[in-house]
Protein backbone atom coordinates (compact mmCIF):
# COMPACT_ATOMS: atom_id res chain seq x y z
CA UNK A 1 0.00 0.00 0.00
CA UNK A 2 1.68 3.08 -0.72
CA UNK A 3 0.84 6.63 -0.41
CA UNK A 4 0.76 9.42 -3.04
CA UNK A 5 2.94 12.40 -3.34
CA UNK A 6 0.20 14.65 -2.55
CA UNK A 7 -0.68 12.26 0.80
CA UNK A 8 3.26 12.22 1.51
CA UNK A 9 3.52 16.17 1.79
CA UNK A 10 0.44 16.36 3.52
CA UNK A 11 1.81 13.91 6.16
CA UNK A 12 4.70 16.02 6.56
CA UNK A 13 2.80 19.51 6.67
CA UNK A 14 0.15 18.57 9.03
CA UNK A 15 2.45 16.41 11.30
CA UNK A 16 4.95 20.15 11.38
CA UNK A 17 1.44 22.07 12.04
CA UNK A 18 0.93 19.10 14.86
CA UNK A 19 4.53 19.53 16.67
CA UNK A 20 3.53 23.08 16.97
CA UNK A 21 1.74 22.88 19.44
CA UNK A 22 3.18 22.86 22.87
CA UNK A 23 1.50 20.76 26.07
CA UNK A 24 3.12 23.78 28.81
CA UNK A 25 1.56 26.36 26.39
CA UNK A 26 -2.41 26.98 28.50
CA UNK A 27 -4.84 25.97 25.47
CA UNK A 28 -2.63 24.24 23.41
CA UNK A 29 -4.28 21.01 23.78
CA UNK A 30 -7.73 22.42 22.91
CA UNK A 31 -6.14 24.22 19.92
CA UNK A 32 -4.65 20.44 18.65
CA UNK A 33 -8.14 18.77 19.01
CA UNK A 34 -9.83 21.00 17.35
CA UNK A 35 -7.04 20.82 14.31
CA UNK A 36 -7.48 17.16 14.58
CA UNK A 37 -11.16 17.45 14.76
CA UNK A 38 -11.14 19.33 11.96
CA UNK A 39 -8.50 17.34 9.81
CA UNK A 40 -11.30 14.46 10.28
CA UNK A 41 -13.95 16.34 8.88
CA UNK A 42 -11.84 16.52 5.84
CA UNK A 43 -11.19 13.27 5.92
CA UNK A 44 -14.62 12.23 5.75
CA UNK A 45 -15.69 14.49 3.04
CA UNK A 46 -13.17 12.52 1.24
CA UNK A 47 -10.68 15.94 1.09
CA UNK A 48 -7.70 13.82 2.37
CA UNK A 49 -6.54 10.58 3.36
CA UNK A 50 -7.32 8.37 6.30
CA UNK A 51 -3.37 8.25 6.49
CA UNK A 52 -3.26 11.86 6.71
CA UNK A 53 -5.06 11.52 10.22
CA UNK A 54 -3.84 9.00 11.46
CA UNK A 55 -0.44 9.64 11.04
CA UNK A 56 -0.98 13.40 12.50
CA UNK A 57 -2.79 11.60 15.50
CA UNK A 58 0.09 9.44 16.39
CA UNK A 59 2.15 12.30 16.60
CA UNK A 60 -0.38 14.35 18.67
CA UNK A 61 -0.11 11.61 20.72
CA UNK A 62 3.46 11.33 20.85
CA UNK A 63 3.67 14.80 21.99
CA UNK A 64 1.07 14.57 24.83
CA UNK A 65 -1.47 17.03 23.41
CA UNK A 66 -4.48 13.73 23.02
CA UNK A 67 -4.91 11.00 25.92
CA UNK A 68 -3.47 7.78 25.26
Amino acid sequence: MSLSAVAAMDIKSTTAAIRSYNIDVRGDQKSALRFLSNLRMECEQKRMAWQVYNAVKREAKKAGLIPR
